[in-house]
């Protein structure tokens, strides 16, 4: 049994495996500053720079290095996210999440 598990979960990429864990997180941590939308400080914030993908839902450079860097260190306004609040299991799936953006607005397809 456990064999046939790991095949059939070694046939899809960790980022379709991880993707609904790290969605979760996504909102769970980050939507509240990240969501689109101006009313959301870090999607303000990054407006500045990248206008047409200010939320991290609609970047497509995001990858998971950088991301477990940002998010454990913080940078400019966010603050870092220390392990007790996000381990690094929880990080990788959220990373892994962001890297395989951009992400549907709700109720479209990708």
């Amino acid at each position: 049994m456990r064999a046939s598990l790991v095949w059939a979960l070694g046939a899809f990429p960790v980022s379709l495996i991880a993707a609904p864990e790290g969605q979760a997180l996504y909102v769970q941590h980050c939507g509240a500053c990240h969501d689109r939308g101006p009313e959301h400080p870090g999607t303000a914030r990054l407006a500045d720079r990248w206008p047409q993908q200010a939320s991290l839902l609609d970047r497509d450079a995001l990858p998971v290095p950088f991301v477990r860097v940002i998010v454990r260190h913080g940078l400019n306004l966010m603050p870092p996210f220390r392990p007790g609040e996000l381990s690094d299991k929880e990080l990788q799936a959220l990373a892994e999440y962001l890297d395989a953006g951009p992400h549907a607005k709700t109720g479209e397809p990708k």
